[in-house]
């Protein structure tokens, strides 16, 4: 491996939210935007050749749920873009190295070397380029100018030649401790990260803003059954809240709990060890090292444990991180503070 194949890159102000549009807008916008121009088609239809006595009805059905659509689409966006900024400090380095089996990558959250076969495919689109697990929705998304030119197709080749990886990663001498998930594991995991990730404060914040035409409604309510006038008024702001915080959380705990279901199978063997330069992760199927200098510190929730990086957090069970192993991280990461 050359030094010139060694590519850097600086985060800057604006690449959280391209990571962003990148990622989510095509998503959330291609097929909902195809299903809306044939109903709009079909109401046109109508309006002109058919009866117009039913058609008001629908069209008003269709703005609420295009407003609701675009309303998920903004609260989705703003949460993903909060949550990027905070993991990705500008300044900070990206950087990437083909070798002959694996692509060996870091960025602010650590490093990782991921054989070629666990991926499925490889795209380049809007200055990023995105490889698709085999097993997962999960993508791993690094900026395009990590693979300028023909290390872009080298990439590419890599990647389509390469055999399927292993489920299970082999646990190596760097790993002291070991954990074997279950049939139940993946539900217990995205509970536990639904419940922590709904409890962030920026999250917090727009659940609550959500949530107040909901109290108000209840107000209105309150109001109207005490003065015997009709309780109408209010159960409209009511539903609106109930509908959109219902479905923040519903369609997190759903998605988590799918992408996990995808990349963790059952019997998958996870693995975490202690260095003198990091704490190395061991999962089924990907491998990363975190360097003690940017991990915050730990968070136990029962059977899983929260470890807050500089910036992120990654949740592992509770059992690959005994008390003589936090013990010790914990002088690790007071050690990178206070040397």
């Amino acid at each position: 491996m050359t030094e010139a194949q060694h590519r850097v890159f600086l985060v800057d102000a604006g690449l959280a939210w391209r990571v962003v549009v990148a990622q989510q807008l095509r998503t959330f916008l291609a097929s909902p935007l195809i299903a809306l121009g044939l109903v709009t088609v079909f109401f046109g239809y109508l309006s002109v050749w058919g009866s117009s006595g039913f058609l008001w009805p629908l069209w008003w059905l269709f703005v609420a749920l295009a407003g609701f659509y675009a309303l998920l689409l903004g609260v989705t966006m703003l949460v993903s873009w909060l949550i990027l900024r905070a993991r990705l400090p500008v300044g900070s380095r990206f950087t990437a190295v083909q070798h002959e089996r694996t692509l060996a990558f870091s960025g602010p959250l650590g490093e990782a070397d991921v054989d070629y076969g666990t991926y499925q495919s490889v795209r380049r689109r809007r200055g990023f380029v995105f490889l698709k697990f085999r097993h997962s929705a999960q993508q791993t998304v690094l900026p395009a100018e990590l693979f300028p030119g023909d290390e872009y197709e080298r990439l590419v080749s890599a990647v389509t030649a390469a055999p399927p990886a292993p489920d299970v990663r082999p646990i190596d001498s760097a790993v002291q401790y070991e954990y074997t998930t279950d049939d139940r594991y993946v539900g217990r995991l995205a509970r536990s990260s639904t419940r922590y990730a709904l409890t962030r404060p920026a999250m917090l914040v727009i659940l609550i803003l959500l949530a107040m035409p909901g109290a108000l409604g209840l107000l209105l309510i309150g109001l109207s059954l005490l003065l015997g006038r009709d309780p109408g008024a209010g159960f409209g702001a009511l539903a609106f809240s109930a509908v959109v915080v219902g479905a923040i959380i519903g369609i997190t705990r759903l998605s988590t709990g799918y992408v996990l279901q995808r990349q963790t199978p059952v019997g998958s063997r996870l693995g975490l060890g202690l260095t003198d330069t990091g704490l190395v992760l061991r999962l089924a199927r990907y491998s990363s090292e975190i360097p003690y200098d940017r991990i915050r510190g730990v968070k136990r929730l029962r059977e899983f444990t929260v470890l807050a990086m500089r910036p992120g957090r990654v949740m592992i069970p509770s059992a690959l991180l005994p008390l003589e192993a936090e013990s010790r991280l914990q002088f690790e990461i007071a050690r990178k503070d206070h040397p």
